[in-house]
Order: C-alpha cells, then sequence, then structure tokens
C-alpha cells in the first residue's frame, strides 16, 4: 500500500507497518478473503526504497547515500537543510538540525560535520509527512 511494507502479527486478518517497533501506527485488516476491511494508513516516515531484481525479488535498499541541500531561509537569515524531503533548521550551533515541524512535536535531529556532510541521525522519524516542495527553473526551492 503506497510503497510501505507492512507484516502480520497473531493474525492472518491484521497486517502492521514494518516500522511498528519504531512507532509507526499504520495498520490494515482484511477479511477471511483477503478484502481490505479497514486500513490506519498514516505512517511517521518515508516508504522504503525497493528494487525488484530481474528474476522478481524485492530488495529493500538500506543506508542510501541521500543528499543534504543547503538553502537560503525563506526568512532572509540564516540557512535550511533538505534532506530526505524533510527540512531542518540548525540549533545553536551549526552541525545540530532539528526538524522544521518541532513546534508540532517532531523529534527528527541530525548532525552535520563542519563542512556540510552528514554524520549522525540522531532520531529518523518525523510524526509528519515531508513538505510538498517544488523546484523552479533557476534552481530555488518552493514549499507549496
Amino acid at each position: 500500500m503506497g510503497g510501505y511494507t507492512f507484516a502480520q502479527m497473531h493474525s492472518q486478518k491484521h497486517w502492521y507497518c514494518s516500522q511498528k517497533r519504531k512507532g509507526c501506527k499504520a495498520k490494515v485488516k482484511l477479511n477471511e478473503d483477503g478484502i481490505l476491511v479497514s486500513a490506519l494508513t498514516e505512517h511517521c516516515h518515508s516508504p522504503p526504497q525497493i528494487h525488484v531484481t530481474n528474476s522478481g525479488h524485492y530488495l529493500v535498499l538500506r543506508n542510501v547515500n541521500h543528499e543534504l541541500v543547503f538553502l537560503p531561509s525563506n526568512r532572509g537569515k540564516g540557512v535550511i537543510l533538505l534532506y530526505k524531503g524533510y527540512t531542518f533548521a540548525h540549533m545553536t550551533n551549526k552541525t545540530r538540525w532539528y526538524c522544521s515541524k518541532k513546534s508540532a512535536g517532531c523529534k527528527a535531529r541530525l548532525i552535520t560535520t563542519h563542512d556540510g556532510a552528514l554524520m549522525h541521525v540522531t532520531e529518523a522519524y518525523h510524526n509528519h509527512p515531508p513538505p510538498s516542495l517544488y523546484r523552479t527553473n533557476d534552481g530555488k526551492i518552493i514549499k507549496l
């Protein structure tokens, strides 16, 4: 469903998001015929990156190198960081970053080196979907 993965737990009818242990509450319920009866489809993370091989096997890609993009802030001072579709603002120093939705309770955080390379993701999961962003022809990114 939507690129997300689910696993059965305790029943053939109930399927839970594969990231349940990390706090995701998404789940689906099927009837005896395998038809969807109900679903809670709001995830607190992006879907996994899955590759289908020529032989039809599925591979979940982990530790994919995601580009960090530093952008000027819309407020005219400082920069924001774009990572995996989410925006981050820096904390008191320039290497610790928190999700731009921190005020809405999101605890996602990451640490960069002084030269801007990703060093560590201290909290990877967001409690909201990524913002809708658009890149203009001149390279600017606009929040929709």
